[in-house]
């Protein structure tokens, strides 16, 4: 049985489950919000985005070391070598993935220090998550 949630204002004020805002809040394309335009909603005043962590990545590893990071992406299989495309069959997913790959650990590290000072930090893009304070 999971443990009790504690409660939660953020989750009550907007009929939440207060898991959700506690862990991890996903928001839906389908409702018309982005990250940022729901956490000005839940009063969250910090937000990052995986597109600023992506640039952050290229200032600290060269192209050479790690390609995926230095494309957007959408054209993040241009990182890919030629083997790598052909073995792949779908060369724009298989990039995306090590793209994504490489991000999340960029954006797992900026949640944890957001988790240690207790602030709650979402992150907003093609790969995002949340912490908050716990």
């Amino acid at each position: 049985m999971p443990a009790a949630v504690p409660p939660n204002p953020l989750a009550d004020a907007y009929a939440l489950p207060a898991a959700a805002v506690a862990e991890r809040l996903e928001v839906d394309p389908a409702t018309g919000l982005d990250a940022t335009e729901a956490a000005h909603r839940l009063g969250i005043t910090r937000v990052t985005s995986t597109d600023f962590i992506r640039q952050t990545m290229r200032t600290f590893f060269s192209k050479e070391f790690m390609p995926s990071v230095h494309y957007s992406s959408f054209e993040a299989r241009l990182a890919l070598t030629r083997a790598e495309e052909e073995e792949s069959g779908d060369a724009a997913i298989l990039g995306f993935l090590d793209q994504t790959r490489n991000v999340l650990v960029g954006v797992d590290a900026a949640l944890e220090r957001a988790a240690e000072i207790g602030v709650t930090l979402p992150a907003s893009g093609r790969v995002s998550a949340s912490a908050a304070p716990g």
